[in-house]
């Protein structure tokens, strides 16, 4: 979904969410991670403009994650889990309104302006003198 939505397919990016959500409405005891299919979703939502579905998933997101790092016994464990790019994301959207730009808004775009340019390679040259 994030490929997706970072590839500025929206529509793709909206049709991959919805199916991951009603699996992880079903359970997400499965997910490794529970709170990130409520995070994707929230920001998918974001990015196409329904921002009221997209805080109650944030909410959703912050009390999966909330629950899974309760349930971490070890604090250097859990420290380390909330030190985690995604665990330091969504307090930062629920909390500060910060979100990954290309979640921010529905005319966002990874376009190939923000790409990297292109790596270089090696290529054999023909030499006129031989």
């Amino acid at each position: 979904a994030l490929a997706h939505l970072q590839g500025g397919d929206r529509q793709a990016a909206r049709a991959v969410t919805d199916t991951m959500l009603q699996i992880a409405g079903d359970s997400a005891a499965g997910a490794f991670w529970p709170h990130y299919c409520f995070w994707v979703g929230a920001m998918v939502r974001r990015a196409c403009g329904d921002i009221a579905e997209s805080k109650a998933l944030l909410g959703r997101a912050v009390d999966a994650m909330d629950a899974f790092s309760s349930s971490i016994s070890d604090e250097t464990t859990r420290a380390a889990f909330l030190s985690l790019s995604l665990c330091r994301d969504v307090p930062a959207a629920a909390r500060r309104d910060e979100w990954p730009s290309y979640a921010g808004r529905a005319d966002d775009r990874y376009t190939p302006s923000k790409r990297p340019p292109p790596r270089r390679t090696a290529t054999k040259t023909k030499r006129s003198d031989r």
